[in-house]
């Protein structure tokens, strides 16, 4: 397991689809706000799909629940932490059913080179490089 920190400017909902989403404390039982990038992938049971575990990006929650998860507009930095494991699994963070970092062509797009060669173990080459 490897933790990552990156601190940046949030970037505002009307401009980017990365903008940084806050689900508020109570919602989907949550102990304490969550606060993640609206590409962050939350795992919730689907009741149109059997009830089975589905992973939805925080950005759906945005643009079809609205209030109690919505876009920081105020926000002028954030700081992600970023959990890095030997394959992606769900974690649990502020008590909600969530993705590790998953480090598909869009994340790899998103960190540096020298933090990936920093992150990623030399048998991981493939993954060092971005598309």
């Amino acid at each position: 397991m490897d933790w990552q920190k990156s601190t940046g400017p949030c970037r505002p909902y009307s401009r980017s689809k990365f903008a940084t989403a806050v689900f508020k404390t109570g919602h989907f039982g949550l102990e304490h706000d969550l606060i993640v990038s609206s590409q962050h992938g939350v795992l919730l049971q689907d009741p149109n799909n059997g009830g089975s575990d589905v992973l939805y990006r925080a950005r759906y929650f945005v643009e079809t629940i609205g209030g109690d998860v919505r876009i920081m507009r105020g926000c002028r930095r954030d700081t992600y932490f970023h959990i890095l494991l030997d394959q992606h699994e769900v974690v649990f963070s502020n008590g909600m059913a969530s993705a590790s970092l998953y480090l598909g062509p869009i994340a790899r797009q998103r960190i540096s080179a020298p933090a990936r060669r920093k992150m990623l173990p030399d048998h991981l080459d493939a993954l060092r490089t971005t598309h």
